[in-house]
């Protein structure tokens, strides 16, 4: 029995050092743009610095006190996501069966985030989202929807898709919603685009993590109501009850930024977590799990809502058909699809086929933006700093332009 047992423990102990040291020898032989992930700030700040480019070592929190100390139009940006729906005045909103806008605040300025290391003013329009408003005095050609990409994350309403759009005379309206999932780009179709009734609506899917975003918003029955043919918050006519929402999640945004510029850790503590998360990974085997999550994803793929997600689409599809519009749904591939491995957005990546196969099938237009990214030589130059992010101005311009050639051809 003792033989039994020493055995046992040996044999227990060698599974061990084998499976850490499988950890380690995916961890050593990934990407170098993999490794650099754990280090995203540090990493571009060496590029910025090898590129010569002005940079911003503030913390977003930072940045926006200072700046605001001098600018009385700025104020903390909300999005209709989870992030904002942990805060109290979005709780009570559910609770209470209160309307809630998606976007906000209104005719203000918000803070960009500075994937480039330097940060931007963003103008609101008079309905919360990124756009000056002078284009609602025109017809609206072309509406966008979706999530951070569609909206043109980290840039001004000049340097987003919408933007370069209306250069080549689409005028057009950014209604994307950072952090959001489709049921969110639904309710925003029902309550805004419905009123302009643009000759296109583009529906840009994010691979990422649209599919996980859909997961969390199937659990807020406000948006699932969106599925309903009539249902509406009847948004436009609750200017008032929108306006207090916004004023009070300000305030908790204000309660957050000065939390966490009390909270803000000193260089020598920043290199201390940067330490202790590499270690915990490697503790947690990630490399290891995401490689066997992502080579296993048909036997446990419990996130992808199929019949929820097609619903969806469909009742996108259908709305903007309802006015005589075309819908058009672009598929938009990760920055990760093509500079990493063993992540776990690639379980979301291999549904691209499927996705479109059955929307096609559902005589729904779509767009590929793979195909075309695929056939660049340098996609680098599409993302800030040529790292990973959101695309930047350049990046926009160029899915602008896409959008552009592939409308004229199904004129």
């Amino acid at each position: 029995m003792k033989k039994i047992f020493k055995y046992s423990k040996i044999l227990f102990i060698n599974f061990i050092l084998i499976v850490y040291l499988t950890e380690l020898f995916l961890f050593l032989f990934l990407p170098d743009a993999q490794k650099r992930l754990v280090k995203i700030h540090e990493t571009r700040l060496s590029i910025a610095k090898e590129l010569g480019a002005d940079y911003d070592l503030r913390s977003p929190e930072v940045a926006f006190f200072e700046i605001s100390q001098n600018n009385p139009n700025l104020s903390p940006a909300y999005y209709f996501n989870k992030g904002f729906a942990k805060y109290k005045t979005f709780q009570k909103a559910i609770l209470l069966n209160k309307p809630i806008p998606f976007r906000g605040p209104i005719n203000k300025q918000t803070l960009s985030c500075a994937e480039d290391l330097n940060y931007k003013l963003i103008g609101n329009d008079k309905f919360g989202f990124k756009n000056p408003n002078n284009i609602y005095e025109e017809i609206i050609e072309i509406i966008l929807l979706g999530d951070s990409y569609a909206e043109g994350q980290c840039y001004k309403e000049t340097n987003d898709i919408a933007a370069y759009l209306r250069e080549a005379k689409y005028n057009s309206a950014n209604f994307g919603v950072t952090g959001s999932g489709p049921l969110v780009s639904l309710g925003v179709l029902k309550e805004y685009a419905k009123k302009f009734k643009p000759r296109y609506v583009v529906y840009l899917y994010y691979e990422g993590n649209d599919i996980s975003d859909l997961s969390w918003e199937k659990s807020i029955p406000l948006l699932k109501n969106y599925l309903n043919e009539s249902y509406t918050q009847n948004l436009l006519n609750k200017q008032d009850e929108i306006k207090k929402f916004l004023s009070d999640i300000s305030e908790d945004s204000y309660e957050y930024i000065n939390a966490q510029i009390n909270f803000q850790r000193t260089s020598s503590q920043k290199k201390r977590v940067i330490v202790i998360e590499q270690l915990k990974d490697f503790l947690e085997l990630s490399s290891l799990r995401n490689y066997i999550k992502n080579n296993l994803y048909l036997i446990r793929d419990k996130d992808f809502d199929a019949e929820l997600f097609y619903s969806v689409i469909n009742s996108m599809n259908k709305e903007t058909n309802s006015w005589g519009g075309k819908f058009i749904f672009v598929y938009t591939p990760s920055w990760l699809r093509y500079f990493t491995k063993f992540t776990k957005e690639q379980r979301y990546f291999s549904k691209k086929n499927l996705i479109l196969n059955n929307l096609e099938k559902s005589n729904i237009l779509t767009i590929d933006l793979s195909t075309f990214l695929d056939q660049e030589n340098n996609l680098k130059q599409y993302f800030p700093l040529g790292y990973i992010g959101h695309f930047n101005k350049k990046g926009y311009k160029k899915i602008s332009s896409i959008l552009i050639d592939e409308i004229e051809k199904r004129k």
